[in-house]
């Protein structure tokens, strides 16, 4: 579902931004590198599902038509 879709890089995102806050986030570089990952792999699901929501969304309107080759 996409509240689920939704949720789990949310959380993932949550997560990894507040292990960076707390100072045992920030003793190891490694460790820092893969919240960071974790952020920007996040954003982009998050991303995606939202484009793919508006797209849907223009379909339905009517905005956009699809034809058949």
């Amino acid at each position: 579902s996409i509240s689920t879709e939704f949720k789990n890089p949310l959380e993932s995102l949550s997560g990894a931004t507040l292990q960076l806050k707390q100072e045992k986030g920030a003793d190891s570089k490694d460790e820092r590198t893969k919240s960071l990952q974790l952020i920007e792999e996040s954003s982009n699901v998050i991303n995606r599902i939202v484009e793919n929501i508006m797209a849907m969304s223009k379909l339905s309107s009517g905005f956009i038509h699809l034809q058949k080759e």
